[in-house]
């Protein structure tokens, strides 16, 4: 088998199972909940479609997204795949490559499964406001979603090699820290909800708008969540020889 022929058989291991439709139910029903009960309501005094309430919803559901990610990645770790692992590594098959394609495909099904509420919001604010204009969502995705994503998945690969239970020991954490509102810095503040919360208090409108002003500390943030998690994850497959 060649490398594209193995990504598609570990995307359709991951996601043709009962435990990831379940899942991802799981997924849909919160995210309809979050749209119809919180963001309908926006943000700030905001319109349920700002980039404000946009931000919001994407910060509710991150922490559901990242518990999908660790479920993933332990995966990768548990009692059966170690039994096979051992016999990949006793063929040719470099280790390296092994954890880079595992990698690769949680990182692909990850992003088929954030898109599902996406698209579901996007229909949400079609058939109940008549809005369209998803482009101005963009920067929203990808400050609020993708920095958290990477440093987990590199966190969990990382947590993975040298223990899974521990996986099990992050996801709580993770969720409480990401779902209730600690007051954390932006330094630590994974998800930014409470960025989101604490933030909009110094802001004001201007011409009947909230601007959607982002502090360059809550930038910094994402790109350092970003950079560690890459070396996380690079470190966890370039050390797998001398790990396993």
């Amino acid at each position: 088998m060649n490398n594209f022929d193995l990504l598609k058989y570990e995307i359709r291991r991951l996601m043709f199972n009962k435990k990831y439709f379940y899942m991802l139910l799981i997924l849909c029903l919160i995210t309809l909940d979050t749209l119809m009960r919180n963001i309908i309501r926006g943000v700030y005094g905001t319109a349920p479609f700002s980039r404000w309430s946009y931000s919001e919803f994407i910060a509710v559901t991150t922490p559901f997204l990242l518990i999908i990610l660790i479920f993933l990645c332990i995966s990768i770790f548990n009692e059966r795949e170690n039994a096979v692992k051992k016999i990949i590594f006793s063929t040719a098959f470099p280790q390296k490559k092994y954890y880079f394609l595992k990698a690769f495909s949680i990182g692909i099904v990850f992003i088929i499964t954030a898109l599902i509420p996406i698209i579901i919001s996007f229909i949400y604010y079609k058939v109940m406001f008549g809005y369209t204009q998803f482009t101005k969502f963009i920067y929203p995705i990808i400050l609020f979603l993708l920095p958290p994503f990477i440093l987990v998945l590199g966190l969990s690969m990382f947590l993975g090699k040298i223990n899974v239970k521990l996986l099990y020991f992050l996801m709580p954490i993770l969720f409480f820290t990401c779902v209730f509102n600690f007051m954390f810095p932006v330094w630590v503040d994974l998800c930014g909800n409470n960025f989101i919360l604490d933030h909009g208090l110094s802001l004001s409108f201007s011409d009947g708008v909230m601007p959607y002003d982002i502090t360059t500390n809550m930038i910094y943030s994402r790109l350092i969540f970003v950079f560690i998690g890459i070396i996380l994850l690079l470190y966890s497959a370039i050390k797998s020889d001398t790990m396993d």
